[in-house]
């Protein structure tokens, strides 16, 4: 697994680069890679530790030994796991959504409640607080065959001949995206491999993307974790409807 010169010479300019850590693959494949190419002025930042993923980050933490940043979310007196259930209870108007055209695929994320809270606007708010906006740098995973909306910021950036970009929903912090031209995922398992981990997939083990999407498979937490969110809210609607007609039997 290389990496284009081009970039290498993008984010060298910068004193700090930001690694985003989920302990999928190729956020785990560019922490080690920069370790590699001689990187020292890294710095692994991670939104939630998931305890599904919370193994691989370890180490790699344990491996660059690279500074590690975890952003708080701004849950406002929320549990994690009442986001993440209103999260997946959203799937099918979602999916209804995207259907009749009244959701576009770019914006899917702005109806999921844990991209917002868990990881979108805690990064913005720990960004203006604490990067350097002129001298840092974060970097961005992503690969074009992952979605279409994904393909087409990447072709743009191709077009514009850079791997960086100033996000300006982010906080206006420079991002950059090293897998800009990469075409499936073969070349990142083998390289992991080699390092002794293997990440099952891209991005937050639970994620409702991964539904929504049909980027799941057999024995996916994702699946898992939806079904027990679909089984408890039946079994509550259930306990709720005998409460009321016992009600109305004693009234």
């Amino acid at each position: 697994m290389e990496l284009n010169k081009q970039f290498i010479e993008e984010i060298s300019q910068f004193e700090t680069i930001y690694c985003h850590a989920s302990g999928g693959v190729h956020t785990s494949a560019i922490a080690y890679k920069l370790q590699d190419l001689g990187f020292e002025n890294v710095s692994l930042i991670h939104n939630l530790e998931y305890p599904e993923c919370l193994e691989i980050i370890q180490k790699i933490i344990y491996d660059t030994d690279y500074s590690y940043n975890v952003i708080p979310p701004n849950l406002k007196g929320r549990r994690v796991s009442e986001v993440m259930k209103e999260s997946f209870l959203a799937i099918p108007n979602i999916i209804e959504g995207l259907k009749t055209g009244l959701i576009r695929t770019d914006n899917v994320r702005d109806y999921i409640t844990c991209c917002k809270i868990l990881k979108k606007t805690s990064s913005r708010k720990w960004y203006t607080k604490n990067i350097n906006k002129e001298a840092s740098v974060v970097i961005m995973a992503i690969c074009p065959y992952e979605n279409k909306n994904r393909k087409r910021w990447l072709t743009e950036l191709r077009r514009k001949g850079t791997f960086l970009r100033l996000h300006n929903r982010h906080g206006n912090v420079w991002h950059a995206y090293p897998f800009r031209d990469a075409y499936n995922e073969y070349p990142f398992y083998k390289y992991l491999q080699n390092k002794g981990i293997m990440p099952i997939h891209s991005g937050c083990q639970i994620c409702p993307m991964r539904i929504i999407f049909n980027m799941t498979y057999e024995g996916d937490k994702s699946i898992l974790y939806y079904k027990n969110v679909l089984e408890k809210e039946n079994s509550s609607k259930n306990l709720s409807g005998e409460r009321q007609n016992f009600k109305q039997k004693i009234a």
